[in-house]
């Protein structure tokens, strides 16, 4: 049983038990916008997605979860005027929805919920769009999770009344949910002190650092933050260091990705024993693979010696 199956399985219910429906598909698509699969709504219309789960809890010697579905109904002015048309269409629906566990070992739906999703572009183009959600417990026995991140992020491109091949209304939808969720914070917990053997060339900042809150990131080296996730991710990656030297001269700092410094996200400033600790900030999005990895590197423009007494690198999946 896979969370694909159950999507497949409510998506043939809906295009069988819900007559008025043209066309009824899943979400689908990649990270990337480039990758992306294009749907043209054909409406009225359904598309059904996985939002995520919750209440992940040990029963019976293995797993179960709560999924959270969703279907966005879209209707345009036809025979019947979208309002009247809408509101039949979401009950129909939401009554397939309430009835079924689509064949599977699954239990009731629970929480069905519909909304309206009125905006200005939408009535513009004579569309009404709802979304039923709902949420429903499954158990993971044998459960393959590994196509749930297909159903994040969907590029929608919708050809609207009259339809003439051309597109009216594009945009991403961008799906809730934590399942597929990346993150880790790695500290300095004990400062000690990096020599510049060689002026002008980075090398790995030292100290004994530690792996904070993490989900998919491990810090299976020292200062090392590493993606132990199967799914490729662009992380936001951000570094806060106070920094010290032994002796004046200009520190540059730069986030490393698998042991090669980004220079172009590098931060430097001149420093002197007299001013103390001086505060670097770095920010940048890192594209990462399974066992990608990464840390703070520091150069100095002269043979010094400099200590990162503060240090907190975060990473997050975008």
């Amino acid at each position: 049983m896979t969370i694909n199956t159950q999507l497949l399985a409510i998506v043939a219910k809906l295009d069988s038990d819900v007559a008025a429906l043209i066309s009824a598909e899943a979400f689908g698509g990649e990270l990337t916008p480039d990758d992306i699969r294009r749907y043209a709504v054909k409406a009225p219309a359904a598309r059904v997605g996985c939002l995520g789960f919750e209440d992940l809890a040990l029963e019976s010697g293995h797993y179960a979860l709560d999924l959270q579905w969703i279907i966005v109904l879209v209707t345009r002015d036809a025979a019947v005027r979208r309002g009247p048309q809408m509101l039949g269409l979401v009950v129909d629906a939401a009554k397939v929805v309430a009835a079924n566990d689509w064949g599977m070992e699954t239990g009731r739906p629970k929480n069905v919920r519909a909304r309206n999703l009125f905006s200005g572009d939408v009535d513009k183009h004579g569309l009404a769009v709802w979304a039923i959600t709902w949420t429903q417990r499954l158990d993971l026995a044998d459960l393959d999770t590994s196509t749930l991140d297909d159903f994040l992020r969907v590029h929608s491109d919708w050809d609207t009344a009259p339809l003439d091949g051309v597109v009216d209304i594009e945009g991403m939808l961008h799906l809730g949910g934590t399942l597929m969720s990346a993150y880790g914070e790695l500290t300095v917990t004990t400062a000690v002190a990096t020599a510049i053997a060689v002026a002008d060339t980075y090398q790995k900042a030292a100290g004994t650092m530690t792996l904070g809150s993490a989900l998919d990131m491990d810090a299976p080296v020292n200062g090392r933050l590493r993606h132990a996730g199967t799914v490729s991710k662009p992380f936001l990656a951000t570094v806060n260091a106070s920094v010290t030297v032994a002796s004046d001269a200009t520190v540059t700092l730069a986030i490393a990705k698998n042991g090669m410094p980004d220079e172009t996200l590098e931060i430097e400033q001149k420093m002197t024993t007299a001013q103390g600790a001086g505060s670097f900030s770095i920010t940048g999005i890192f594209d990462l693979n399974e066992d990608d990895y990464l840390e703070v590197w520091a150069k100095a423009d002269d043979t010094i010696s400099l200590t990162t007494t503060k240090l907190a690198m975060v990473a997050v999946a975008t």
